[in-house]
């Protein structure tokens, strides 16, 4: 309450002190430079006072709206330690604006600051939903996820390829999650639709949190084999590369492979963290990672993962990749459930880009340029499965590339 009153008394006194000192290109870039800061130095309500200035010069730039609804979105919650603290107020006022850059401009040409506006949308309202139910208001979250889809989110596109990502997953998996585009659309499906709730999701990012870790331990059953204490207060660490092994429920057997350090030198909170659940996992539940996970958030598997279309899958006694034509098998039946994509909304079209780059890969990206009948035989896959009428490009090497085998 105490923010929303701050932000309507800057509202109300910002025209008067800043609209008719400064031109509307003076406020805008006033506003992006809190943006640009340090993140302690940020100062959001400062962004907001120039943002509702420029917009009273300016009603119709959709870049002020878009910033604005950013503004509104971190005073909400700057970033995920946050999340539970958010209110519905600054929601709806975030909402407000990212409508006013859909009618504007409803593919929106404008600098990101993280995400593209539909995309945000369904941030938005998916991050309070798991505010409220870290907050153990589970019904008030399944309200968030229903009423941020009537008012936009969650569109039909982004869910069914999420969709095909569960129903990727074995039975009782974990399913270690990167990126709004997946833990966000994985919730709602997870608490609205009642999808394979057999599965339990873990965001990388989040469990650099205290508030996360403990709601993944107490309301889904996620053991980190740590006390209560050492689980809220656990810290970075120095690291230098390590071999780690984690036993494994068949005598003689365990899975070993080395740690590199993450950031600088260290282990992360959220990598101790999640290195103590794989240790208590022992492999009696597979894990599988979302496409283009970040390198560093990964613990150093990656050479240990098995590409599927749709996840990777963590694998204890080999790295062996899919064939092509199993992984096109596997392509075929789940693109065959993607509903039409929103071609305005760039970053969820991400996945389609991953499973592009993830064929590229399994035909040989160099021995594609020398061998005409693989060439072909890749082209023919991506337009029969992934379209670019259907399923924009958007990674620039990967459109690039596609381009010169067109060109060969």
């Amino acid at each position: 309450m105490k923010k929303l009153a701050f932000i309507i008394l800057y509202i109300i006194i910002s025209p008067f002190c800043y609209g008719q000192e400064m031109p509307f290109d003076t406020l805008l870039n006033r506003a992006k430079a809190e943006f640009a800061k340090d993140f302690d130095a940020q100062d959001y309500g400062a962004a907001i006072k120039y943002l509702n200035s420029a917009i009273e010069l300016n009603p119709k730039n959709a870049e002020a709206h878009y910033c604005l609804a950013y503004a509104y979105s971190r005073f909400n919650s700057s970033d995920a330690t946050t999340i539970p603290a958010m209110g519905l107020k600054l929601v709806l006022k975030t909402t407000d604006e990212l409508q006013q850059v859909f009618n504007l401009s409803p593919k929106y040409a404008g600098p990101f600051l993280l995400l593209d506006p539909y995309s945000k949308l369904t941030s938005e309202w998916g991050s309070l939903a798991i505010g409220y139910q870290a907050n153990n208001k589970p019904d008030s979250a399944i309200w968030a996820l229903k009423e941020g889809r009537r008012r936009g989110a969650f569109d039909d596109f982004i869910l069914s390829i999420n969709r095909a990502i569960l129903n990727s997953c074995s039975k009782n998996a974990i399913l270690v999650a990167s990126g709004d585009n997946y833990t966000i659309p994985l919730f709602y499906l997870q608490k609205a639709e009642h999808l394979r709730t057999d599965v339990t999701v873990v965001d990388i990012a989040m469990l650099n949190t205290v508030w996360y870790p403990k709601m993944l331990q107490k309301q889904y059953g996620i053991d980190f084999g740590l006390t209560e204490m050492m689980r809220d207060t656990l810290q970075y660490r120095a690291w230098a590369d390590a071999a780690i092994t984690i036993p494994t429920n068949t005598p003689g057997k365990g899975f070993t492979w080395v740690i590199k350090p993450s950031y600088q030198g260290y282990l992360l909170r959220g990598d101790r963290l999640f290195l103590a659940l794989l240790k208590r996992n022992r492999f009696k539940r597979d894990v599988y990672f979302t496409k283009g996970f970040p390198t560093d958030d990964q613990l150093s598997l990656d050479m240990h993962l098995r590409a599927y279309p749709m996840v990777d899958k963590l694998n204890m006694n080999t790295s062996k990749q899919l064939g092509i034509n199993e992984y096109v098998s596997e392509l075929k039946k789940y693109t065959a459930t993607f509903a039409g994509a929103n071609k305005n909304a760039n970053g969820e079209l991400l996945p389609i880009d991953f499973i592009r780059s993830d064929l590229i890969g399994l035909f040989g990206k160099g021995e594609l340029y020398n061998d005409p009948a693989k060439a072909k035989q890749l082209k023919e896959i991506l337009r029969t499965y992934l379209p670019e009428d259907k399923y924009p490009c958007n990674s620039a090497d990967i459109c690039e590339f596609i381009s010169s085998l067109d060109n060969e």
